[in-house]
């Protein structure tokens, strides 16, 4: 899928076991589904992790085709590895800008930076068209709901999760891009009380001045 739209999947991996690099390939698996069916091939570089005995059981029982690379070659995941070369330099420029936020929020910052890299229409495409529109097969606009990374926001508590009438309305909060349970663009994170929490982005009012600054 990656090859053919340019449409890149973040956020699956979440540390380097064999456990997450299976619930990795669960979590790809199902946002490939719906746009474009069962993934047949899997190709990744010779990690340990993608080497492991469990992994290889796993594509066995899936009837899933494994190709690694050599050991320290990445040209049959070049397609990845040049995200890479730009989005992690972009990643840590959002974080700079960003005076509430240190670098241990550098993965929410590279979701952010992938979900705009997928929204953004690509150079030489004709029709103009970006990967999103690729993958989900359509000519029309698809808009990324991105603002600025970092921006200070105030979000409204709901009626529901309120005490009392006398209870704040909105709690003071940090905007960090794309929500973490969910893919639509109507819906962001914030990172409040030391968590990152999703909401609705027409619940949200955003300062952008001190990022853009």
């Amino acid at each position: 899928v990656e090859k053919v739209t340019g449409f890149a999947i973040a956020g699956a991996m979440h540390g380097y076991s064999e456990a997450d690099m299976l619930a990795a390939l669960n979590e790809i698996r199902a946002r490939v589904r719906p746009s474009h069916g069962e993934i047949n091939v899997l190709r990744m570089d010779s990690h340990p992790t993608h080497r492991s005995k469990g992994v290889r059981d796993y594509l066995i029982d899936e009837q899933l085709r494994m190709q690694l690379s050599p050991p320290y070659v990445h040209e049959g995941v070049g397609a990845a590895e040049n995200f890479f070369m730009y989005a992690v330099p972009s990643a840590n420029a959002l974080l700079h800008a960003s005076p509430d936020l240190s670098e241990n929020h550098f993965a929410q910052a590279f979701y952010y930076v992938t979900r705009a890299k997928n929204y953004s229409v690509t150079h030489g495409s004709s029709p103009p068209s970006t990967p999103a529109m690729r993958y989900f097969k359509t000519v029309v606009y698809l808009n990324s709901g991105l603002l600025a990374f970092g921006s200070e926001a105030m979000a409204l508590v709901h009626g529901e999760a309120r005490s009392t009438k006398f209870d704040d309305h909105a709690k003071g909060c940090i905007y960090v891009g794309p929500a973490i349970n969910s893919d639509s663009a109507a819906h962001c994170a914030v990172f409040y009380e030391k968590r990152y929490v999703d909401v609705d982005l027409g619940c949200i009012s955003v300062n952008e001045t001190t990022v853009l600054e």
